[in-house]
């Protein structure tokens, strides 16, 4: 494998899935997870099991966060150990998260101080289309960003939408 590498967090039924679809598709992926099980499954087909959320960041061109909540979205991007504090500038966070306009907001004000540029992209579809790559997804940008974050959801999606803001 060559090229961009990717970073995942949050490798719960939905996650996981989408991770598995990029890890198929050849892409660099390193993951993290709060379950271990989680990341052992999908070391054990070729992704980096990442040390620590800021390690997947600092080794990431990309990150793509798929969380429960707005609370575990901000605590892994900007609590102790954040991703965005190790994100390089010039790099990309992907949100896919169950999260909140107020929430994302926030996040990415401080993600665009830090240099990262943010993609807020909701999904569509449950995990049953997460597993043969038929989501749809809504992606949310303020300006025109790198082509290398197209693959990173068309993996995982029959249905791209863009909105640029």
């Amino acid at each position: 494998m060559t090229g961009t590498t990717i970073g995942f967090i949050g490798l719960g039924q939905l996650g996981a899935k989408l991770a598995d679809n990029l890890l198929q598709a050849g892409k660099n992926l390193i993951v993290h997870d709060l379950n271990a099980d989680s990341v052992a499954r999908l070391s054990a087909t070729g992704a980096i099991a990442a040390e620590s959320i800021s390690h997947l960041a600092a080794q990431s061109d990309i990150v793509i966060t798929c969380l429960p909540c707005p609370a575990a979205c901000a605590e892994v991007m900007a609590g102790v150990d954040g991703a965005l504090y190790a994100m390089g500038a010039g790099s990309t966070w992907i949100e896919m998260s169950t999260t909140s306009v107020a929430a994302i907001r926030k996040l990415a004000a401080l993600a665009n101080e830090q240099g990262v540029s943010v993609l807020e992209a909701p999904l569509t579809g449950g995990v049953h289309r997460a597993v043969t790559g038929e989501m749809t997804i809504f992606v949310a940008v303020k300006k025109i960003i790198s082509m290398a974050i197209y693959p990173c959801c068309r993996y995982s999606a029959v249905k791209l939408f863009i909105w640029v803001k």
